[in-house]
Parts: structure tokens; C-alpha cells; sequence
């Protein structure tokens, strides 16, 4: 029975501006209006289908607009039932359209653009070898080939530990004197002196001297230079030396210096004696390629030096040679120095001992051109006259000229 009256109840529903009411003809029966589409429901159970007065009891939903495929909503403003909300409004649109990769690179993996809305190729991808350690290059882009580095793997728990909060540190003008296993710094108050560079001894704090020990090269704090021996480094040009006047006088300086090709070595070599008045230096010829210089007076008369012919070579030398008389006073051999530009000077006998006065005796034999007659080379003259002398004066190289009397050729 109740099946028969529900399919009766919805056929009505189909017919415009049926009423219902309960079966007394009760004036509070729910009337639908004219036109109007009505969802009906069963509210509670199958026994609730009517109220206790038997009114059949509707949800009052009215059917709103209705679309195919689309969302159904609900306003409670005429309890309207809507299916008209497309599903599409639901999607936000992006802002920027996501453009991809027109032509992917091979072994590079994708990244967003810079502007955020296309896709670029990343980095790039090398080899991946297992268990070996992975780094980063421009030319070979991210690969694990490379084996662990000494010292790597795990850490020592305890370290790890350690090192998870700061380590003390030195504050400003401290300086650290040693680091701790958990990184902690011992610090001293200030900075000490610093330690003299070999064997010098420098003020607190400054490096007043550079000591190479002993006698060696130093400096001293205002630059004083102490060496053994100064050798400038070869140039294509000759070595210079400058000496520059105090800075209160200018740029003006004194300088030496060489040619740029020498034929030998020459050491000038200073004499131990100090000059007196009218004297000036004199450089002999070298020996063994040093000239010792020695003191001779300018303008004024030698005193004779007057000894045994035997010490001529050791007690007749520097200025003597030049414009000095030596007189022998016993027998004997006069050694004669090498030729040299510039010597001369005179022999003169006192006494009848026989004197021979030899040319250089070593190195290249000097040539003695007696009273304008060259002698063999070598050869010595001899007298045993008293009151015999004989003036030598240079005439070149390895040749003397001996203007003499009383002297002959010897051997």
C-alpha cells in the first residue's frame, strides 16, 4: 500500500499547482506553487514519511539552474539546489606559462630559467663512479671519479664533539701560542720581541740587525753595512760604483767604474803608510795582477837611499823609482824592477866592490839599451869603479835606457 501511494505521490508532483493534505482536508497542507520544480526527500526512517497528523513531509529544496558536466552548489536564499558552476573557474591560471626546453642538451639535467617560467638545461652531469668522492668544474660539471683525499673518512666522535661550539679565540693585540685538540687557542698578552735574523740582537718589538754570524754580512738599525767583500753582479756594461753626499747637499754623487771589456784582473791594492805633505798616490805596474800603491812626493828632492847592492829590490821601492838615487855601499847584486812607464832613477857606486845590476829576472827578461846600444836580452852590466853611476829611465815595455859610466855589458 505504502509503494502504491509514493508512486502516486510522484506522479503528482508532475502536475502544476497540486495540493496535498491529509485525508481530514486539513488546511495546513503544504501546497506546491505553481511552476515550481521540487526535490522531495524522506526525512528519518521509512515510519517518518509522514507526520504524526499525516502530512507528508518534503525537504523544500527548489530546483535552481542545471548544466551538464558542471559543479552543483547551494544558496540557502530560496534553498536553491544550482548545477551551473563550470569546473574550470576553479583553476588559477598561471602567471607564467611554463615554456619547455626546445632542444634538451644531452647529460645536463633541467632547471628553471631565470625569469621562472621555462625550462634551461642545468648542470652538467659527468661520470658517477661508485664510492669515489664528487666535485664540481665548469669543463666537466658535476662528477664522482676522484678517490677519498689522505686523512679523509670518519670523524673521531670526540672531535666532532669538540669542534661543534667555537673555540676560544685570542682578543685584539693578543697573539696565539698554541691551539688546543679542541680548538682552543693559549694566547699571550702582547706580542714578544721578535728573534733576531742570525746572530743579532734586535730592540723589543723591532729588527734593528741582519747577521749572517761571525764575520759575516749584517745591517745595523740605521743601515750601516758591515761585509767581507762587495761583488756586483755582471751587466753587459762595466760595473759602477756611486757615492751619493748627505741628503742635506743634494743629488750629487762620485762614482767609479769599469770599462765594459777588460783584458785582466787588476786589484788596486792600498799601502799601510800614511801620506805626508806634498805626497800623492802612485800605482806601480802589478804583479800577479796587483798594484800597490805607494806614497811619493810631488816637486821635491828623494833623500838617496844608501845600502848593500843585495837589498836594492827590498829597500829601493814606490816613489823611489821615480826620481830616487840609490847608492851602493858594498859588493853586491841590484835586482831591477820590470820596466814600467814613468820610473826612473839613479845608481851611483861608493867604494871598489864589484856591483851588478840585473834586469828583471823573472817573468820576460827586460833588454837594457846601454849608452844607446841594445844588449842581449837578459844581460846585466857590472862595475868596480868607484864613483861609476848609471841613470835608468823606462823606454818601453820589457826595455830600459841606461845612460851610465864606468859600467860595461856583463852576461
Amino acid at each position: 500500500m505504502k509503494k502504491i501511494f509514493i508512486a502516486v505521490l510522484f506522479l503528482c508532483l508532475l502536475i502544476p499547482s497540486v495540493s496535498f493534505a491529509d485525508a481530514k482536508g486539513s488546511a495546513d497542507a503544504t501546497v506546491v506553487p505553481a511552476g515550481t520544480d521540487l526535490i522531495l526527500g524522506i526525512q528519518g526512517g521509512v515510519n517518518k514519511n509522514f507526520t504524526p497528523d499525516g502530512i507528508l513531509s518534503i525537504l523544500g529544496l527548489t530546483k535552481g539552474t542545471y548544466t551538464n558536466t558542471y559543479l552543483c552548489t547551494y544558496t540557502t536564499a530560496g534553498t536553491l539546489l544550482n548545477c551551473n558552476t563550470n569546473p574550470a573557474s576553479f583553476q588559477t591560471a598561471l602567471t607564467y606559462p611554463v615554456t619547455g626546453i626546445a632542444a634538451p642538451t644531452a647529460g645536463y639535467l633541467t632547471k628553471w630559467g631565470a625569469s621562472g617560467n621555462t625550462l634551461a638545461d642545468g648542470p652538467k652531469i659527468g661520470t658517477f663512479t661508485d664510492a669515489k668522492w664528487c666535485s664540481y668544474s665548469t669543463a666537466g660539471g658535476l662528477a664522482c671519479t676522484e678517490t677519498a683525499p689522505a686523512g679523509s673518512g670518519d670523524i673521531n666522535a670526540a672531535t666532532a664533539t669538540a669542534l661543534a661550539a667555537n673555540p676560544d679565540d685570542c682578543g685584539a693585540g693578543a697573539m696565539a701560542t698554541a691551539i688546543a685538540a679542541n680548538g682552543n687557542l693559549t694566547c699571550s698578552a702582547s706580542w714578544a720581541a721578535p728573534s733576531a735574523i742570525g746572530s743579532g740582537t734586535p730592540a723589543a718589538g723591532t729588527f734593528t740587525t741582519l747577521n749572517a754570524g761571525g764575520t759575516g754580512f749584517s745591517v745595523d738599525a740605521d743601515g750601516d753595512v758591515i761585509v767581507k767583500s762587495v761583488t756586483a753582479t755582471r751587466t753587459a756594461t762595466g760595473g759602477v760604483r756611486t757615492l751619493y753626499e748627505g741628503t742635506g747637499g743634494g743629488d750629487n754623487f762620485r762614482s767609479e767604474s769599469v770599462p765594459d771589456a777588460l783584458a785582466a784582473d787588476l786589484n788596486l791594492r792600498h799601502a799601510d803608510a800614511l801620506p805626508t805633505v806634498d805626497q800623492f798616490q802612485l800605482y806601480p805596474a802589478p804583479s800577479a795582477g796587483v798594484s800597490a800603491y805607494t806614497w811619493t812626493t810631488y816637486g821635491a828632492s828623494k833623500t838617496p837611499v844608501i845600502d848593500d847592492p843585495d837589498n836594492f829590490a827590498a829597500n829601493f821601492t814606490g816613489s823611489n823609482l821615480y826620481g830616487g838615487t840609490f847608492i851602493t855601499n858594498a859588493a853586491g847584486t841590484a835586482a831591477l824592477p820590470d820596466a814600467t812607464a814613468g820610473m826612473n832613477f839613479t845608481i851611483v857606486l861608493e867604494g871598489t866592490g864589484a856591483t851588478v845590476l840585473e834586469p828583471l829576472a823573472t817573468g820576460t827578461d827586460d833588454t837594457i839599451v846601454l849608452n844607446g846600444t841594445a844588449l842581449t836580452q837578459g844581460h846585466n852590466i857590472t862595475s868596480s869603479t868607484s864613483g861609476a853611476m848609471c841613470v835608468f829611465q823606462y823606454r818601453a815595455a820589457n826595455s830600459w835606457m841606461a845612460t851610465c859610466n864606468g859600467f860595461v855589458d856583463g852576461t
